[in-house]
């Protein structure tokens, strides 16, 4: 069983963010309130959360009011891959769903694969094989508290509270030794304005690029990534991301490239929680023109 990228051993550096963030999570405040403490902390500004205008303050207003049943579903992993589905889009293969991990012991799993919780994110574990019982033991305390703790609970992220708290595991893409890439498509009704590409093998690097696939220099709490040339299934994915995408005011749509083949990863409703500030800031202002938000009742 792999090490969770979402762990680490040893204690962890303090830092103002990651004690901000302790605090306001447990503190008995309204949501609004810890969201525009968090968000000072972060952007080091206080934010206009009643008539925002920046992205990430949109994020934040997001948060803080859509409730609308359009979004309910896009935090559920395995909701999101029916509609996939329903669309002919690849997802990675679900192999086993369920509320307890012991439950997978002794099913026929292939060499690599993925455990993440369905209704949570930045929470992974990497196995090989088929579960023995003293690996199923070891995930169980690993895991116990992944389908109890939700973004949703945590940080007023609404959607994530609509999601089924399953763990699932999934087929692990690529040979494990290149590069997997990961494409986030930033939409705004049928327009994209970006495309965020992430690569978790080098420490997170990260590289926006235009539509037409021209470099960014923009930065966002990852190390500038070096430019790549267009994957080759930019024109799928971005065909994919619009048909996703044209029902929402925003939404980020993720997908990965692999061997040829175009899978989805995933719907992001609150990419980084309207918290990670981009570089320059101007970046942050144009996402921001781009995005009309909803009127609600």
């Amino acid at each position: 069983v792999g090490r969770s990228r979402a762990r680490t051993s040893g204690r962890r550096p303090f830092t103002w963010r990651a004690a901000a963030k302790r605090a306001f999570r447990s503190a008995p405040l309204p949501y609004i309130v810890r969201r525009r403490c968090l968000y000072i902390v972060f952007h080091r500004r206080v934010p206009a959360l009643r008539h925002p205008q920046t992205f990430t303050e949109k994020v934040n207003w997001r948060i803080l009011n859509d409730r609308r049943e359009v979004l309910a579903f896009t935090c559920d992993k395995l909701r999101v891959k029916d509609e996939a589905a329903r669309l002919g889009i690849l997802t990675p293969r679900t192999l086993w769903s369920g509320t307890g991990i012991r439950s997978a012991c002794g099913i026929d799993l292939p060499d690599r694969w993925v455990l993440k919780p369905n209704h949570s994110s930045g929470l992974i574990e990497f196995g090989r094989g088929t579960l023995t019982g003293d690996d199923a033991a070891a995930l169980a305390c690993l895991t116990h508290d992944w389908t109890r703790d939700t973004l949703g609970r945590r940080y007023g992220e609404w959607a994530y509270t609509q999601a089924r708290p399953l763990l699932l595991i999934e087929e692990m893409l690529g040979d494990g030794r290149s590069p997997l890439l990961d494409f986030g498509f930033y939409t705004f009704g049928e327009q994209i304005m970006c495309i965020q590409v992430d690569d978790s093998h080098v420490g997170h690097d990260r590289r926006f690029y235009t539509p037409e696939w021209e470099p960014l220099d923009v930065r966002q709490r990852a190390a500038l990534a070096k430019p790549i040339g267009p994957p080759a299934g930019l024109e799928r994915m971005s065909a994919w991301a619009v048909e996703l995408g044209r029902r929402f005011d925003f939404m980020r749509v993720d997908f990965y490239a692999v061997d040829g083949e175009v899978y989805l990863g995933e719907l992001t409703p609150y990419p980084a929680g309207g918290l990670v500030p981009f570089s320059p800031t101007s970046f942050d202002e144009e996402l921001g023109e781009a995005w009309m938000l909803p009127e609600l009742r």
